[in-house]
C-alpha cells in the first residue's frame, strides 16, 4: 500500500486565476503576492508517525526540471511562492512535496506559473552584451553589431516575440510617418529579459543612400 503525500492544493490564500489554472494539476498565480499551498491528502498506506514528519517541500523548473529551492517544513504548515513580474509568463515552473524518506509521488505536484499584463519595461541599445545604454552617446554605423536589451514583464517563457527596425522619416512627425526597414522573428524571452546581437545592420540601408 502506498505511503506518503498523494495530493498538494492551493490553500485559497493569494490570488490564482481561474482561467488556465487546473485543479490538482496546474496553478496561474498573479504576481508579486504570496499563494500559499499545503497538503491536501495523503496515500492510505501513511501511518500517523510519517504524517507529523518533516515535509521537503521542492520548488524547480518544469522543463528542463532544475532545482530552484529545498525546505522542510511541518506537515501543518502552508508553503507559499512568489513570482515577480520579470518571471511572469508561459514559463512554468513546478512544485512537489514528499516525506524525505518516501519517493516522490507524481501525484503530489503542480506546474506554477505567473501573470501579469506583458509588457516591455526598460529598452538599451549596446556596443558589448548588457552594455550600458549608448543611444544618446554613440553613433552606430550601417553594418556595426547592436546589441539590443529588453526587460520585459509577463513575457518570461515566449520564444515568438518579433521585432519591428523602422526609419524616422526627415520631417515626419508621427509614428505613422516612419518606414519600416527590418523585422525579427522567434525572438526568446529568458528569465524576463530578450537580449540580441542585430549583426545585420548594413541590410538596414537604403540602397539609394550613399
Amino acid at each position: 500500500m502506498a505511503r506518503g503525500i498523494k495530493k498538494i492544493e492551493w490553500t485559497r490564500k493569494g490570488k490564482v486565476i481561474t482561467r488556465g489554472s487546473v485543479a490538482n494539476e496546474k496553478a496561474i498565480i498573479h504576481a508579486d503576492q504570496f499563494v500559499y499551498f499545503k497538503i491536501a491528502e495523503w496515500h492510505d498506506g501513511t501511518n500517523e508517525e510519517d504524517k507529523k514528519r518533516n515535509i521537503l517541500w521542492h520548488f524547480q523548473t518544469h522543463t528542463p526540471r532544475e532545482s530552484i529551492l529545498k525546505i522542510y517544513k511541518k506537515a501543518e504548515d502552508a508553503y507559499s511562492i512568489t513570482l515577480p513580474k520579470k518571471l511572469c509568463g508561459p514559463f512554468a515552473y513546478y512544485l512537489q512535496a514528499s516525506l524525505p524518506t518516501l519517493d516522490y509521488s507524481r501525484s503530489a505536484g503542480l506546474v506554477i506559473s505567473g501573470w501579469c499584463e506583458p509588457r516591455i519595461v526598460s529598452s538599451s541599445w549596446a556596443t558589448e552584451t548588457k552594455g550600458k545604454d549608448v543611444r544618446l552617446s554613440h553613433q552606430f554605423s550601417y553594418g556595426h553589431p547592436v546589441y539590443l536589451h529588453l526587460d520585459t514583464e509577463g513575457l518570461n517563457g515566449y520564444n515568438n516575440i518579433i521585432i519591428e527596425v523602422y526609419r524616422r522619416v526627415k520631417g515626419g512627425n508621427k509614428a505613422a510617418d516612419d518606414q519600416q526597414i527590418k523585422v525579427y522573428t522567434q525572438i526568446p524571452v529568458i528569465n524576463g529579459e530578450i537580449d540580441i546581437i542585430l549583426t545585420d545592420t548594413i541590410s538596414w540601408k537604403k540602397t539609394n543612400e550613399v
